[in-house]
């Protein structure tokens, strides 16, 4: 009998399997903001599926990211998150590659389109597992809620050291940015910029490289670049949007 514990949910072998697997996807340049403002930039901007950007990620980038942040959705239980990804195997190869027979293949596929648990871990399990490929030995991996018992499977389990609260981490600031800058509230509970502003400066260096691949509003671009104008570091972030 073996100690300690593991956590299981429908579609875990799929979810390793997604991890593992080599883009499908070619990224395509925008002329246009490469030429434009963004012609000197070192910071790279995605937009679009950021499990495939992850992958894209892994051959420039593995141990090279000193802090990921992220601020996922969540399956709250009111409908606010379904899973999203299109099945990337045809019946015959999850048969084939995962042993799965009629009654698994059509239990995995039922999570498609639908708010729950295992949908939800289904979901984020190849991100995780592919972003701590990408974090430095002393790389940090800060998230918005609460997955430690998930997080412990991909990554060495770490005590909570402290606690930081300051009035200006309330969402509803980060409404308020949000309105002033876009005029409507476009992302729903986005995070203040002081928020993520100190979890950068407690978890990294001036020169280190950031990454946030749920980036939403870019509040964490944000952040990076009002810290370099604040004590003239020479922090780089790669948002997936």
């Amino acid at each position: 009998m073996r100690d300690g514990f593991q956590l299981n949910f429908i579609g875990k072998d799929y979810a390793r399997r997604q991890a593992g697997e080599m883009p499908t996807t070619v990224i395509v340049p925008d002329e246009e903001q490469n030429n434009g403002e963004g012609k000197n930039s070192k910071n790279l901007f995605f937009t679009g599926d950021n499990l495939e950007v992850l992958r894209h990620l892994q051959g420039n980038y593995e141990d090279k990211v000193d802090m990921i942040y992220i601020d996922p959705p969540y399956n709250t239980g009111n409908g606010d998150f379904v899973y999203p990804d299109s099945f990337e195997y045809s019946d015959k190869q999850l048969h084939d590659m995962l042993g799965l027979d009629d009654n698994q293949i059509e239990r995995l596929k039922s999570i498609q389109g639908k708010s729950s648990h295992s949908a939800w871990l289904t979901f984020m399990y190849p991100r995780l597992v592919l972003a701590k490929k990408l974090l430095a030995d002393k790389g940090l991996l800060q998230e918005r809620s609460k997955f430690k018992v998930y997080r412990r499977q991909c990554s060495e389990r770490k005590k909570t050291q402290s606690i930081l609260y300051k009035p200006e981490y309330s969402s509803g600031n980060g409404t308020r940015e949000g309105m002033k800058l876009l005029g409507e509230r476009i992302f729903p509970y986005p995070k203040p910029v002081e928020f993520i502003k100190d979890l950068i400066m407690i978890g990294s260096n001036s020169d280190s490289l950031v990454l946030d691949f749920f980036a939403g509003s870019s509040t964490t671009a944000d952040a990076v670049m009002q810290l370099n104008a604040e004590d003239g570091g020479n922090r780089k972030f790669i948002m997936v949007q």
